[in-house]
Order: C-alpha cells, then structure tokens, then sequence
C-alpha cells in the first residue's frame, strides 16, 4: 500500500471544468485517477493505513479550514519522472498549506519527509516530456489571467496503487474562526 494525504479543493464548477479540460489535455494519466487536488503526503509504503488516519485525524485540531486562490501557473521540474509539470500555485493560502504539511510530517511520517524536493503547494494541470512545452502552457494560463478562489474543509487518506487511488478515510478541518464559510470565497 502506498499512502497519501491530500487536501480537496472546493471550487466554484466553472473552475473545476476548467481545470478538468487542462488535465484532460495535458495530463490525462493523472486526470483519469484522481480528481483535483493538493498533495500534503506523498505517497509512501512506510505505513499502515489505520495509524495515517488516526494520525491524520490527530493533526486536525492544529488545521483549520482556509480559503486560498491560485493566480499563478509555473512549469516544474520533476525529478522523479524526469518531465515537466504545469502547476496551479495558491498565492492566498500557500502559508495554510505549508503548515498543513509540516504538521503531517511528524510522529510516524517523520522517516518520509523528502528534504532533497521542496514543498510546493500545488494543483498539477500538465505533464510534459518537453520543458518547453510545459514553460508555454505556463506562460500562456498566466497571459489569460488564472483566477481561481476556493475552500479546503477536508483531507482525505487515499491508497495509490498502480492501476487505482481509492479513498481510505476523509477527515474534516474545523471550520474557521470568524470566518463563515460563505465568506471564504
């Protein structure tokens, strides 16, 4: 078993079609086995399913749900598969998901943390063996003006296998104080 966590974006339906017709595109192996999201666990094979949820569902209390918006795609280098992604990077929201992360990443996952890769927090929207290619798709969502407001409220544990990711348990964040959630956007 491998092992994420990631949080689940709520975005208005006309975002998500866009996003989706971006995947569909330009990432379609990725877009066929899971929906948009933001990676806060990479997957990792060095532990059980029952203790990352408890651990999960033990970090909660720290994350509060947050708004965020992505108003910046940038290519990426990925130097584990060697190609280039297209990312949807929050400028609103990046300090809630780093936190988020750096919360996970304690206790059980410590042994996990990747310290030679930076955190990005990120929605992939390409894939691409050309960095070029992968720079003019960056370059040309930025000329249109990527606009994208949203909420996290929740984190799911998923099981990443080869052919599949399946859904191992979803854990809800607090709300936020003061903050209701009709206001986040």
């Amino acid at each position: 078993m491998n092992l994420a966590v990631i949080a689940l974006p709520e975005l208005l339906p006309d975002d998500v079609e866009h996003i989706q017709s971006l995947r569909a595109r330009h990432d379609p192996l990725h877009h066929q086995r899971i929906a948009p999201h933001v990676t806060l666990v990479f997957p990792t094979p060095d532990v059980d399913a029952k203790l990352l949820v408890a651990h999960v569902k033990s970090c909660v209390p720290a994350v509060a749900s947050f708004a965020f918006s992505l108003r910046c795609a940038m290519p990426v280098p990925d130097p584990i598969t060697r190609r280039s992604l297209v990312y949807l990077v929050p400028d609103r929201g990046f300090s809630d998901f780093v936190r988020a992360h750096d919360l996970l990443y304690v206790g059980a996952l410590r042994p996990s943390l990747r310290l030679d890769i930076p955190f990005i927090p990120h929605l992939r929207v390409g894939s691409f063996d050309d960095p070029n290619q992968a720079k003019q798709m960056a370059d040309r969502l930025n000329d249109e003006g990527v606009s994208m407001f949203g909420t996290v409220t929740s984190l799911a544990v998923l099981d990443v296998g080869d052919d599949a990711v399946r859904e191992v348990a979803r854990v809800e964040l607090a709300a936020a104080a003061g903050v209701p959630a009709s206001r986040m956007h």
